[in-house]
């Protein structure tokens, strides 16, 4: 996904294809469009008919995609490309936290979680990478070229997830699947977890619109404020490399304060270094406050999922992941056009970074109101807490003598 921010920079201008900052906005948006259906579909039948298939389908999907986009011969077949590759993105992630959620000892599921989400700013370092390696001397196929490798470990894959999980609420229910993924998005929205789903609903837009507008518009941004194309996409490593660190330093304390404080502290950090962006100019000082809000949005988006995984019910996790990724995909599909407007017009670093910053700052706000879990942590041991919690689900759903 963060292939198409590090090539913007020779994709807009007349070559390859003409494209303006107009037309860049509007194909980095398809892209998020397709991760929007994939998570809300994804995330609602991985509970019906189980992660393993839908993962591996997604992974396929994107990868194939990728291919697409770097020998796409005109604009057009390359943002059909985009658009597939965001549909199998989207389907992966939400079964990702899930599977990581459903195997992780609970004691440590927060920083496996929070390991597992680091794959996403580990792919945005390595785009910015080969961008650096190929845009000068080999263009922009390259960096999408590479995304088509996530095909030699697809059997691998499989072979790894030979099984479902113990708690997997597909087993024994693809006969229902309609009823079943119904009925459970129905529960998304009954009284003890309406108010958190859409809040939830409302913070993850808000996340996005931040971290895609800042990861598509970033090296541009930088290169239009008179930085060179290679100091322009360190400006993104940093970033990506702060986001690591976060998700990293901040899931480790989300197993001691809970996942709901580091997303509240994750948005602040976020939204006061874009922020600062507006007020300096000095090199050394802009590094530091993009790693800053990199640092940021790592921990704030990624610990997000920590929350949503630990709220809900096993038998419900997968789908809750979904819907609340299908909610946040609205606010990555604004965050490029968003994006491309403030770059676009005369303001330029200064008003990007503080429209960037607004989102962060009142996700961060908003999140407040959320409740830390759904139900007191029980002193039984956490795995009998987590098949009660399954039956429970089961006995709500389905009735019982």
């Amino acid at each position: 996904m963060a292939s198409y921010g590090a090539a913007l920079p020779r994709l807009i201008g007349p070559q390859p294809w003409g494209m303006t900052t107009e037309t860049a906005g509007i194909v980095g948006s398809l892209a998020l469009v397709g991760a929007l259906i994939g998570a809300v579909v994804s995330g609602t039948l991985t509970d019906v008919f189980g992660r393993r298939r839908l993962f591996i389908g997604g992974l396929v999907l994107f990868s194939l995609a990728m291919i697409l986009c770097g020998i796409a011969p005109n604009l057009e077949v390359f943002a059909t490309g985009r658009f597939i590759c965001g549909l199998g993105f989207g389907g992966v992630i939400p079964v990702s936290v899930s599977l990581a959620a459903e195997f992780a000892p609970r004691h440590y599921r927060a920083r496996i979680i929070g390991l597992v989400l680091t794959g996403l700013g580990v792919g945005t370092a390595l785009a910015a990478f080969v961008a650096l390696w190929s845009l000068d001397s080999h263009g922009f196929r390259p960096v999408f070229l590479i995304g088509g490798f996530p095909l030699l470990i697809t059997v691998p894959l499989a072979i790894a997830f030979v099984r479902e999980p113990a708690s997997s609420p597909s087993r024994g229910r693809t006969g229902r699947a309609s009823s079943a993924a119904a009925g459970t998005v129905r529960r998304l929205l009954s009284p003890p977890m309406r108010w958190a789903t859409l809040t939830l609903w409302v913070v993850a837009p808000l996340q996005l619109v931040n971290l895609w507008g800042a990861t598509t518009w970033l090296p541009k941004l930088m290169s239009q404020a008179g930085f060179g194309l290679k100091a322009s996409l360190t400006f993104l490593l940093v970033y990506t490399g702060g986001s690591i660190v976060g998700t990293l330093i901040s899931s480790a304390i989300a197993e001691r304060v809970g996942a709901k404080p580091m997303v509240i502290l994750g948005g602040m950090l976020s939204g006061f270094g874009l922020s600062a962006l507006a007020v300096t100019d000095a090199l050394p000082v802009l590094l530091t406050t993009v790693g800053v809000a990199g640092f940021g949005i790592g921990t704030a988006q990624n610990l997000l999922q920590v929350h949503i995984a630990e709220f809900y019910p096993p038998d419900m996790r997968a789908t809750a992941l979904g819907w609340a990724g299908g909610a946040g995909r609205i606010g990555s599909i604004v965050g490029p056009a968003y994006g491309g407007y403030f770059v676009a017009t005369a303001g330029g670093v200064s008003s990007a970074a503080l429209a960037f910053a607004a989102p962060a700052l009142l996700a961060a706000l908003v999140m407040i109101t959320v409740k830390p879990q759904l139900v007191p942590r029980s002193s039984l041991d956490p795995a009998r807490t987590a098949d009660l919690q399954h039956a429970a689900g089961r006995i709500a759903e389905e009735g019982a003598p």
